[in-house]
Parts: structure tokens; sequence; C-alpha cells
């Protein structure tokens, strides 16, 4: 007895440090290392082939196994070997704490609710999706001191402070559509350097354009929202050099949606009018304020329909027929 105990204590040590080590799965960039299965948890031991400067994680099918990993943490991007970009997608990610020297970051389509940014300074990330995730507060952003690039759409954020977004002086392209809960922005914190904004669909009840002044900004979408008013005057005067505006919002109404088109037409602005579309083209109808196509129905199920019906008919009436015949000859033998 005493011996197996002594076995046992003399192999575990040597059982726990065991490593797993994964593979790159053949992938058509050579400087790329695709990883189709990944389990970890913190104080596993784990391992990477060396020499690449990108992973690209992402489950190659339903069928394989669900990955098993909750957190992105210093541990496992230390076994990476410290790359400069990291696409994680769809791996049930649930924390991340984002390392100071990465360039590029999609962690996208995940379970996301945390992003840890106080782990240090000089944040060096210039690229950063964090969209289809469950981020409520963006408070983490501020430190991101080189974000040109942040994806923030489809998550469940409330608000948007203005101490988030005033540090981010190189920030280009913005985008937050699908946020429900966010019911304002603070116009004067956004960055001067923004490029692009897109606020589609989400709960906006205001905009003010009044003291703003947006210099690079070309494209804003800031349709779909709880908008009752847009002044159009103020906001061309506090985007001067807009290319592309997307405006609509059914609350606005046709006739103040019309007079805002044509002061963009006038300034040589781009935009989609979902109202001529719906009238010249009788493809198309406005459905819960979208210009929407019309569905053809399908010739088969149309076809199959009409002969289900008209066997229905014909079982109706020989039903009715067989009915008649059983009173008529009920009557006769009475």
């Amino acid at each position: 007895m005493l011996c197996w105990q002594t076995s046992v204590w003399f192999f575990l040590p040597i059982a726990t440090a065991i490593a797993f080590h994964y593979e790159c799965a053949p992938y058509s960039v050579r400087s790329v290392c695709r990883i189709e299965y990944i389990s970890y948890q913190p104080g596993d031991q784990i391992s990477f082939p060396a020499g690449y400067q990108h992973y690209y994680i992402k489950q190659k099918s339903m069928r394989v196994s669900s990955f098993n990993v909750t957190i992105f943490d210093q541990q496992l991007y230390e076994a990476m070997h410290r790359p400069t970009g990291i696409e994680m997608t769809s791996t049930r990610l649930e924390e991340l704490i984002l390392p100071t020297e990465l360039l590029l970051g999609d962690f996208s389509s995940n379970h996301i609710e945390t992003v840890n940014t106080t782990n240090g300074e000089n944040f060096l990330i210039t690229y950063l999706d964090l969209s289809s995730n469950m981020i409520r507060n963006v408070d983490f952003v501020s430190p991101l001191v080189n974000l040109e690039v942040l994806h923030l759409g489809h998550n469940s954020i409330e608000a948007i402070p203005g101490s988030a977004l005033s540090t981010l002086t190189k920030l280009k392209y913005l985008y937050l559509q699908s946020n429900y809960y966010i019911t304002s922005i603070p116009w004067s914190d956004i960055p001067r350097s923004i490029i692009h904004l897109d606020f589609d669909r989400d709960g906006l009840t205001e905009v003010v354009f009044t003291n703003i002044g947006l210099p690079s900004l070309e494209y804003l979408n800031i349709r779909h929202n709880e908008l009752l008013t847009i002044n159009i005057t103020e906001l061309l005067r506090a985007i001067p050099n807009l290319k592309e505006a997307h405006l609509y919002n059914s609350g606005l109404g046709e006739e103040q949606m019309r007079k805002i088109y044509a002061d963009l037409t006038a300034n040589n602005i781009s935009f989609t009018n979902p109202f001529d579309r719906c009238q010249d083209d009788e493809q198309y109808s406005m459905t819960y304020g979208d210009c929407i196509k019309r569905q053809e129905a399908d010739p088969f199920l149309t076809s199959r329909l009409r002969g289900v019906l008209l066997s229905l008919v014909v079982v109706a009436t020989a039903l009715v027929f067989v009915c008649m015949v059983l009173l008529v000859f009920k009557h006769m033998n009475r």
C-alpha cells in the first residue's frame, strides 16, 4: 500500500505537467496559423506553434466538438508567442483580457460580457471587433488610444459616456449599430478624426449637432432610430465634408424626409430614398419603414396547394353525396 501511494505521488507532478499542443490546420496564408478547436481554462498548460504573427481560431463545422474556452487572458496570449493579430470568433468567450501588444483583434460573435483593459498601459491595438457579443459597458475603450477601427454593433450597450470616446483621437471608423438601449450620443466627444459613423437601428431619440465639428466625417448612418426631428441645416454645418448619409426614421414622416432628401441632393450627398423605389417599382412595398421586395409566390407550391384544395372539394362533395343517399335509403325503408 505504501509503495502504491509513493508511486502516485511520484507520477502526479509528471501528469499535471503534460501540456496540450495545438497544431496549425492547412491555410492559404502561410503567415497565419488556423486553429479549428481549442480547449482552455486558466492554469491549463498549452502550447502553439511558433513563428506566426497572426492566429485565426474558428470552429470548422458544427459537427466538431464545441470550443471550451471562456476567457482570453495573458497566459493564453503568451502560449501563442505574443502574435500581433488574433481572430477568435464563435468560440463562446465570456471574458477578454486585452493584451497591450496586440495590433488587431477580432473577437466577434462570442458571449463576451467583460473586457478588461486595466492590466496595463500603452495599448497598441488599432483594430478591434467586438460585435455580436453581450457587452453593456464601454468604459474599457478609453485606454485604447491608438484605435482606428472599433466594431461594437449588435451588443447590449446601454449608454456611451463621453469619457469613453474623447481619448480616441485616432479613431476613424465607429460601428454601434443595433444597440437598442442607446438613446443618445455624446456628439461633442466624438473625435474629429472620425470618418465613418454607424448608429443604424439603435434607440436614439434625439440628435443635436449644435456647436459640433466633425470635419473628417464622410459617412453617417442614423436611420431606423426613434428620431422625430433632424435639423438638417445644423447637420450640414457640423459635417461639412459629408458624402453619404442614411437618415430615414419612420417617426419623421414622408413629407419631412423628402425635405431632408432635397437638402442632401442640393449638397451632392448620396443617400437611399425608400419612397421612390416603393412608388416606382410594384415589386416593392413599405414594411415597418423599409422598402422591401414583395415575395413572389412559388409556382410549384401554388399548383400543389391548388391540387390539395381541389382534392378536399372532391372529398367533401363525395361525403355529402353519400350522406344524401343514406338519408334517402333510410326514408324509403320506413
